[in-house]
Formats: structure tokens, sequence, C-alpha cells
């Protein structure tokens, strides 16, 4: 697989969020289906000073003509985007990406549907996903299924979800299972993501010592 540059990669990103219909944002691109609506404004800064974005199906004139001016001016403050587009809500993320294999705990493997059950008793909800997030990767302890890593968007780029039972929680086993979804994603030949609000110092964390390079910082508003 080739390095891919910064600017790339944000674009991989946005395209594996959500969907898309005339260049606009529709949805949130779930591999189980989504009807979520897209927000109004996505706007990234790579690591190389690059910034793509993209609009909501939902932005009207003025509010694109409003959010252009801002890009224009090279604004990369995400209060100043909210007070002048009249927005409270927003977020802010850094993005990650790995091109390394990573070497697998023994106690993780790819999950299937004969593990539905096990993984239904543990993450209520979870096991439905189980035939359209692959790869989907399980931690397995105490004859339990306690830390789990799922592809959550998926296109070029595949979006990791971590999920870990409170109690089993800062064992390393959400590192283990991102190390062992990232070689699964890569071997399938797709470019392994992970995104983590800015506020979220355990993600952050996460993701830097399960060698995921940093390559963007995102916000979306709406």
């Amino acid at each position: 697989m080739i390095e891919l540059s910064p600017k790339k990669l944000l674009k991989i990103h946005m395209d594996c969020l959500f969907t898309y219909q005339n260049e606009r944002m529709v949805y949130v691109n779930e591999p189980w289906g989504c009807t979520a609506p897209a927000p109004l404004l996505m706007i990234g800064h790579t690591t190389e000073d690059d910034i793509l974005y993209r609009f909501g199906q939902a932005a009207d004139v003025d509010f694109i003509r409003k959010a252009e001016s801002l890009l224009s001016s090279g604004m990369w403050d995400i209060s100043a985007y909210q007070k002048e587009l009249g927005i409270n809500n927003g977020s802010q993320e850094l993005c990650f990406y790995s091109m390394s294999t990573a070497v697998d705990d023994t106690n993780c493997r790819l999950l299937t549907n004969e593990d539905a059950e096990l993984l239904e008793n543990m993450f209520k909800g979870y096991a439905e996903e189980l035939a359209t997030a692959q790869p989907y990767v399980g931690y397995f302890c105490d004859g339990k299924i306690v830390s789990i890593c799922r592809s959550v968007r998926k296109e070029y780029g595949h979006e990791a979800g971590i999920e870990t039972l409170p109690e089993y929680r800062r064992r390393g086993y959400a590192e283990a299972v991102l190390k062992c979804w990232t070689t699964a994603v890569r071997q399938q030949d797709y470019i392994p993501l992970y995104s983590a609000d800015v506020t979220n110092i355990a993600s952050l964390q996460l993701a830097r010592k399960s060698q995921y390079a940093l390559y963007a910082s995102v916000f979306v508003l709406g």
C-alpha cells in the first residue's frame, strides 16, 4: 500500500463519514444503514496546512456564502464559525491513520456469527452489526468478550469504533483490539482511520500508543 499525503487521507476520511448527493453530505455513512442527517459543514485542516471542506444538503445559500468568506480568509477557529454562522453546537476532532501492520494479541480475533450470542450478552445490540461492520474484532477474557473494535464507517477508508466493558478498562484491551482490527483492515487493502474528540484524552492516547499518526484536525458544525 502506497504512502498517502495528509490531504488525500483527509479526503478519504470525509468520503467514508457521509453519503453524498450532488457533492453535498446527506447522511451519516454507517455500514448497517443510517438516516441520521449529515451536519451543515465539515472542515478539515491537515498537518501540511491544506484545508478541505464539505457542505451538508441542508446548508442554504446564505450559510454557504458566510462560511466560504471565512474559509477564504484561512480562518481556523471553531468559535469564529459558530459566531458568524449562528450555530451553537459543534465538535472538533483529531484524525489519525495507520500504515503499519501491528502484532496481534492472541486473545483477539475476528468475530463471526457464531460469536453473536456471546457478543450480545456483553454488548447489548452490537451483535446486529456483525455482518456489516467487518472487520469486527473482539478481545476474550474470563470467558467473555470484553472489548470490541469494528468498522463503523466504510469506504476506501475504514473508521474504527471501539467499546470496552467499564470493569475491563485501563488494562490495554482497547489497544489490543485496535491493533488487531488495524491489521485486518490493511490485509483487505483499506486504510485504517481513527478519530477522537480533542477533549477525549484517553482516546487520543490510545491512538498514539497504537502507532497511529496524526494527519488532520476537523470540526463539524450543525
